[in-house]
């Protein structure tokens, strides 16, 4: 499948369960601390000849205006654009990388937790950690090194073994995969529940 080019905005996708999707099974897959796929905001980036277009949207794909939207999401969205808006375009810069969305989801803090460069394609975990989370931007958190999700690691994850002590994961295979769902592509993105904790 060939990339294709970004329309804007374009919204996160939802996660899927874990149980609904037997294409996870045996996969080379990082498990991730949760976070919401509801809230959180992007970033639309567009370099071209010199010149940089950013607008902000939010998981739903609604442009924000600035002079319109309240706290919390203001708060983040300025920190992110004060704090790391500029190494985010160096590294595009960098990478040649002419546009992206960047994918922020809020929970204790906003963390960068995906960058689409097209409409079927995303950054793997490990892509998205060496480029942007080694400079000190706040990513997704990985739950030690990707592991292949067979049935002794998921009994791992659901019995709460080892570092596995969270109430939910998100899980996302190691090389970018994407699925067709509704006549949609979809990132082939889930969601493991723990069986020995409390759903919050």
């Amino acid at each position: 499948m060939t990339d294709i080019e970004l329309p804007d905005p374009l919204p996160y996708h939802k996660f899927f369960k874990f149980e609904d999707r037997s294409e996870f099974k045996n996969l080379f897959i990082y498990v991730l601390k949760y976070y919401p796929d509801n809230f959180g905001f992007m970033y639309i980036i567009k370099r071209e000849g010199g010149m940089v277009t950013v607008r902000v949207a939010d998981f739903a794909g609604n442009i924000l205006d600035p002079n319109k939207i309240s706290p919390p999401i203001t708060d983040h969205i300025n920190e992110i654009s004060k704090e790391w808006l500029t190494r985010i375009l160096m590294t595009m810069k960098l990478i040649k990388v002419p546009q992206a969305i960047f994918y922020f989801a809020i929970s204790d803090i906003a963390r960068l937790v995906d960058v689409r460069l097209s409409i079927n394609k995303m950054c793997s975990p490990g892509y998205l950690f060496d480029f942007f989370g080694k400079q000190g931007i706040p990513t997704q958190e990985a739950i030690g090194k990707p592991i292949i999700l067979d049935n002794d690691n998921l009994k791992k994850i659901k019995d709460g073994v080892g570092d596995f002590k969270f109430d939910k994961y998100v899980i996302k295979p190691s090389a970018f995969k994407s699925i067709i769902c509704n006549d949609n592509v979809c990132p082939l993105y889930g969601v493991i529940t723990s069986e020995t904790k409390s759903i919050k």
